[in-house]
């Protein structure tokens, strides 16, 4: 199996008109797609303790990225 290791940014894009956020930045994004086609991956890089690092963890954790 490939295995990826993603090194880098991520970001959150909220929109407060309809209170919504969608996690991405190209290593998260990589991290993720690279999984949904059966790679090994792994996320690393700076996650804060907020709302929208939970919700970044939780969507790797979901993935099944590291």
């Amino acid at each position: 199996m490939v295995r990826i290791a993603a090194f880098g940014d991520n970001d959150v894009d909220c929109y407060l008109s309809d209170g919504r956020m969608y996690p991405g930045g190209n290593c998260f994004n990589l991290s993720v797609f690279a999984r949904r086609y059966g790679a090994g991956t792994a996320f690393v890089g700076a996650v804060a303790e907020d709302a929208a690092g939970r919700l970044m963890r939780a969507t790797l954790a979901a993935e099944g990225v590291e």
